[in-house]
């Protein structure tokens, strides 16, 4: 069994290897930086992937596929076909989000520079649409509450009214 003698002895040191280790720089093993061949290759490949789910319809996966496939590597396909698909789900926010990172990694020739941000415009406003239908649909939620709370006090009134005149 410890004596309580020992214990005494070892908390002081006990206590300065915990206070070390809060104050410690921490050593982390670094990671090895990615070999950019190999990860334009998984992004080629991710790429190609998500080209063809895309193709066969498959727009959930086309879309992961070529999430994953910007994480690995840009491509400016992959997010050209990404703003699309999210365009096309009605995801305008996640669409002007990709063709943002599409017009700030790629040079795009004026046409198509011309093409894109016509585009841009178009998503921003349509964003812009969803927002005010949004807050449209609170003010109604709003109003009808407040026409049903204006009904119950008019038959409260009514009652109280009928219930005096019976009285009488």
């Amino acid at each position: 069994m410890v004596s309580m003698k020992y214990i005494r002895r070892s908390m002081p040191i006990a206590l300065l290897i915990f206070l070390a280790s809060l104050f410690a720089p921490q050593v982390m093993a670094e990671e090895p930086s990615p070999n950019p061949i190999q990860s334009a290759e998984k992004s080629e490949m991710l790429y190609r992937r998500g080209l063809a789910a895309y193709q066969a319809g498959d727009y959930p996966a086309a879309e992961t596929l070529f999430e994953q496939t910007l994480a690995a590597y840009y491509s400016p396909d992959a997010a050209v076909y990404l703003t699309y698909l999210r365009k096309e789900r009605g995801d305008f926010a996640g669409a002007l989000e990709s063709l943002q990172t599409y017009l700030d990694n790629t040079e795009a020739s004026d046409s198509d520079l011309q093409s894109y941000i016509s585009l841009k415009l178009f998503l921003e406003a349509r964003l812009a649409s969803q927002e005010n239908e949004k807050q449209l649909s609170s003010f109604r939620a709003i109003t009808l509450i407040g026409i049903a709370t204006a009904i119950i006090a008019l038959i409260v009134s009514v009652v109280s009214l009928l219930y005096h005149w019976s009285k009488t």
